[in-house]
């Protein structure tokens, strides 16, 4: 029998008067195809899905106008098979909207904020028979994504995330290894200013590396090496070492000793530790 009807009490899985506590419950007011009041209470709505795992889970509103359908006649088994267009609820309301299949859980909250995360079923000991059954796990350190109004969060639940931050307009990424392959080419432009920040930090090039800048300041605490295995050429007009500035001085700039007056000739090779040169 089908009836149409509307919902005047909502009833969430955790309420005292709610009797299956998985799904929400309705108390709908109806009438019969003689006009006959009745009162339907603790009805669930339709679930696109007939097996234990998968489900689509759909929050109704009071005042919602809805159809009503009892199997063989019974009127205290009542299922909403669907919903009418109401002018007392406006088109544009958040809705609770919930989805769950192959353990991925999608859902919108009343407040318009969507999700999608994975619920994997564990194994759940009954305690008085021993016996083991999966059930959807209530824990939340599974991978999720969430797209809020003002922001876009994938996270691990591991403390790694990324965050799309849009009334500062920031991105955050939180993790522990970053790998980035670029199979080809990479470009990264900073327009304004780039710090970096890291205990240990190994930049390796295997062909050329040109770092092109109008100033260059490196800074070491303790101590600071430079080792080529080949080839070191350093150009400038001036070299500053403990703070005194100097010329840099080459076999022609000062040709001559300073003592003898005997003329400098260059060393082809100048080795690094070497007292010769």
């Amino acid at each position: 029998m089908y009836y149409v009807g509307t919902i005047i009490k909502v009833k969430p899985p955790e309420a005292k008067d709610n009797y299956n506590k998985i799904q929400y419950e309705y108390l709908v007011a109806c009438r019969g195809y003689n006009y006959s009041g009745k009162l339907f209470d603790h009805a669930i709505y339709k679930n696109n899905y007939g097996n234990a795992d998968d489900y689509e889970d759909k929050l109704l509103l009071e005042g919602e106008k809805v159809i009503v359908f009892c199997p063989y006649n019974n009127n205290n088994s009542p299922i909403i098979i669907e919903t009418l267009r109401s002018t007392s609820v406006p088109t544009d309301s958040n809705y609770r909207w919930f989805r769950r299949i192959n353990s991925i859980e999608e859902y919108i909250d009343i407040e318009g904020n969507w999700s999608m995360t994975i619920n994997m079923p564990t194994k759940v000991k009954d305690a008085s028979t021993g016996s083991s059954s999966s059930k959807p796990s209530l824990e939340t350190e599974r991978p999720h994504m969430h797209m809020k109004k003002d922001e876009i969060v994938i996270d691990d639940s591991n403390g790694e995330s990324i965050k799309f931050d849009r009334p500062s307009q920031t991105l955050t990424i939180n993790a522990n290894n970053i790998n980035i392959v670029v199979m080809k080419n990479a470009n990264i432009t900073v327009q304004e200013k780039c710090i970096v920040k890291a205990k240990n930090a190994d930049v390796n090039v295997d062909e050329k590396c040109n770092i092109n800048a109008n100033e260059v300041k490196v800074t070491a605490k303790q101590k600071c090496s430079v080792i080529a295995k080949k080839e070191c050429n350093i150009k400038s007009t001036m070299i500053k070492m403990n703070g005194e500035e100097g010329m840099v001085v080459t076999t022609a700039t000062w040709p001559t000793d300073l003592v003898t007056g005997v003329p400098i000739v260059g060393n082809p090779t100048v080795k690094a530790g070497s007292q010769t040169s």
